[in-house]
């Protein structure tokens, strides 16, 4: 078993990180907005772009939580293994 030497970006980075991220679904959501109801029609309906990007961000963040699920299924199931190797040592000694 390793130890991961991987890092959280600093607080800094993920902030500018976001700002790219927002900007990105923004565009996206005017070109599929525009291609789906016609030339311009994003520009008329912000509240359809701002919809895009709320449902972008709760896909994000349901994405981030999956990852979350398997690192604490990961932990568990190495908690599991230790447990039943003790249990061994124990039993023979």
């Amino acid at each position: 078993m390793s130890i991961s030497s991987e890092r959280l970006p600093s607080a800094d980075t993920l902030a500018g990180q976001a700002a790219k991220t927002a900007s990105g679904w923004m565009s996206d959501a005017v070109i599929e907005i525009d291609k789906l109801f016609g030339k311009g029609y994003s520009k008329q309906h912000p509240e359809l772009v701002a919809a895009f990007m709320q449902t972008a961000g709760l896909d994000e963040a349901a994405m981030h939580l999956r990852g979350l699920a398997l690192a604490h299924q990961r932990v568990d199931d190495t908690l599991e293994v230790l447990s039943e190797r003790i249990t061994q040592i124990l039993e023979r000694g």
